[in-house]
């Protein structure tokens, strides 16, 4: 088309989208970099979840509970 590459049209498509696209940018980084801080949030509670060590310090934690009656 035109004389013109699949690379060559992608580089044009990218750049017209980034064109369109440079006002909502740091909206779109901001979001990005709070959905990878929840990310690597999760990741660490995962990994001390299959810690068995942190186990033990769980199940004391919840001894250490008053139990709860319907009443309070």
């Amino acid at each position: 088309m035109f004389g013109l590459g699949a690379t060559e049209l992608l580089v044009i498509g990218i750049v017209i989208l980034a064109l369109l696209m440079m006002g909502k940018l740091p909206d779109v980084a901001r979001k990005a970099g709070g959905a990878y801080r929840t990310y690597r949030q999760v990741e660490h509670e995962v990994h001390k979840a299959a810690d068995p060590r942190t186990w033990i310090d769980a199940a004391t934690k919840d001894d250490d509970k008053p139990p709860q009656t319907k009443n309070d």
